[in-house]
């Protein structure tokens, strides 16, 4: 690819990320409404209302 990084570049690169990048990121990317779900194999009602319940509360309780 023609492009070659020295680990100290790296390191730098690193120490320049701060706690309030990470939880702006955590933010966005953990957001209800970022949120995705596959469920696989049979899918009983039963099994969805609990699921809703509790995407519900964790969209309620949704902090960061």
């Amino acid at each position: 690819m023609g492009m070659l990084r020295h680990i100290d570049e790296d390191r730098a690169e690193a120490e320049m990320v701060d706690s309030e990048a990470i939880r702006s990121t955590a933010r966005a990317l953990f957001a209800p409404q970022n949120l995705n779900l596959v469920a696989v194999g049979p899918w009983k009602s039963s099994a969805r209302k609990e699921v809703d319940k509790i995407l519900k509360k964790y969209e309620k309780d949704f902090t960061f």
